[in-house]
């Protein structure tokens, strides 16, 4: 149900590590190929694991190119070293996963590249039920000019229109279970930063220069635990977030108000109510505060049957007007159904930012990417109200599975509605495993991302790959693929090929 809501994550965050993971996963075609079927260690293996990736790539359009003008093809050699370390306490839990990528080019060393990607987390319990320290890392690639050629994939984009983004955050918080309520006061303190480019960061069309962002957050919240749930329920909180951009940009604020009531109909039927206060920062006159300017209320219901159903929608009116949240979830042996629609107020930075929330301090931690350029728009510090919209299905049966997902990301802006983008994601792929040893794989990918002034991208994406395990640690990977951009931003298509190695360390 909807009365821990602070666990869930605001608006803002909900579902957040579900868009990022979508965006990336199968536009990066040549650089993450060994991670698609590398060897994965047992669940229960903790502490240090190394590992190690080296492909040989050919590309024969590594400028993205349209038709008609020269391609220019490059052999790339890449090496991608890495590790993982997790940890797993009464009192301590972590999880860090770092890989560096190198792209060596044979033709140009001027073209060598060298990206980043972190996703780290660590909490841990100074005084039992009371003290916490969470800390949050990461650390990906974001797009730099939506209307230039921007494939996320590392490998072919040779015009250095990718560059590394990082986020990094302490929270330290009281939680304290009293009878069957748990409360809960948080501040996080962070930032956000790009580097790569010429003059360190982004160039809005007044020609600010946004380098990133100094953000933090306060939340507060007391409720029945959702582990011993009673026929009646509440919970109430408050969220106040920042995001500071110095002199570039103005300074975003938001504050929400909340209470939360459940009452059980049945074990398995729930209903809910929601209402409160927010800031509406159409209502800030250039002055944004963060005040509670704005009241908004929903209802609905949470039903689930078992562990394998599970559905929760509310509907209500907000200072944008009426809003949506859904979800739908089935878990079976064979088939796995997951759908899902959020909203709410927040910025570009901010939403890197945040992450959800993890939970109780003694849950399993949850670490997801926290930085993606998939909706390829612009970054501002302008506020928008983002609507996204995830569906994925796994079917999976002795040696073959079938993974689909579709989703959409709308940003509609709350001052200059002419910048309104959508970017709309569908990725299809079969999996079918040979037989002990060898496993291949059909991909194909589409993107289509509505962008401001009428224009749009389309990219498509096919990819074919085989898997050779020659032990438990260490694989053959080679893989096919073809890449075409089309739409009123740009024109290209990139053939490929690969053939790499993984050896993990465990």
């Amino acid at each position: 149900m909807n009365a821990s809501r602070a666990s869930r994550g605001t608006p803002v965050t909900r579902k957040l590590g579900t868009v990022l993971l979508a965006a990336g996963c199968l536009t990066s075609l040549g650089a993450k190929a060994a991670d698609d079927f590398a060897v994965n260690p047992p669940e229960n293996v903790r502490g240090f694991q190394p590992r190690i990736d080296a492909a040989e790539i050919y590309v024969d359009n590594v400028d993205l190119a349209p038709p008609g003008d020269p391609k220019e093809s490059a052999f790339i050699t890449e090496l991608r070293p890495g590790f993982k370390y997790a940890e797993d306490r009464p009192r301590f839990q972590t999880q860090i996963d770092y890989t560096f990528q190198y792209l060596l080019y044979s033709n140009s060393s001027g073209r060598d590249q060298s990206y980043h990607t972190l996703a780290a987390y660590a909490n841990g319990e100074v005084l039992p039920d009371l003290f916490y320290i969470r800390a949050d890392a990461g650390a990906a690639q974001v797009v730099l000019n939506p209307t230039q050629p921007s494939t996320l994939d590392t490998v072919v984009n040779g015009t250095g229109n990718l560059i590394n983004g990082y986020t990094g955050s302490i929270s330290p918080y009281l939680q304290k279970h009293v009878g069957d309520t748990v409360a809960l006061v948080e501040y996080t303190r962070g930032f956000v930063t790009y580097r790569g480019t010429e003059n360190g960061g982004f160039e809005t069309a007044t020609g600010a220069n946004i380098t990133g962002s100094q953000n933090s957050r306060v939340r507060a919240s007391w409720g029945t635990d959702e582990k011993s749930l009673t026929r009646f329920s509440w919970n109430v909180s408050y969220d106040h977030q920042v995001a500071d951009y110095g002199d570039e940009a103005p300074t975003f604020r938001y504050s929400e108000a909340l209470l939360t009531l459940g009452y059980g109909v049945t074990r398995q039927l729930r209903l809910i109510a929601e209402g409160g206060s927010e800031t509406n920062p159409a209502k800030s006159n250039g002055n944004n505060n963060g005040d509670l300017n704005t009241g908004f209320y929903q209802g609905g219901f949470e039903y689930t049957l078992g562990r394998s159903n599970q559905i929760h929608v509310l509907v209500g009116h907000r200072f944008y007007g009426t809003s949506y949240d859904f979800l739908y979830r089935y878990t079976g042996r064979v088939l796995e159904l997951e759908s899902t629609y959020t909203e709410g107020p927040t910025t570009e930075a901010q939403e890197l930012f945040i992450r959800p929330i993890n939970g109780a301090a003694g849950a399993p931690p949850v670490v997801q990417p926290v930085l993606a350029g998939g909706d390829l728009a612009a970054l501002t510090g302008e506020v928008f109200v983002r609507k996204y919209f995830d569906n994925r299905l796994r079917l999976r049966g002795r040696r073959t599975a079938i993974e689909l997902d579709v989703n959409v990301y709308q940003r509609n802006y709350v001052i200059d509605k002419t910048k309104d983008d959508r970017t709309v994601l569908a990725d299809a792929g079969i999996i079918r495993d040979l037989n002990s040893r060898d496993r291949v794989r059909l991909v194909y990918g589409f993107r289509r991302y509505y962008l401001v002034n009428g224009q749009d991208l389309r990219e498509s994406a096919f990819r074919l790959q085989w898997l050779r395990q020659i032990s438990r640690s260490l694989n053959l990977t080679g893989t096919l693929g073809r890449l075409e951009g089309t739409g009123s931003t740009q024109h290209y298509n990139v053939n490929f090929a690969m053939l790499g190695i993984s050896k993990n360390f465990f």
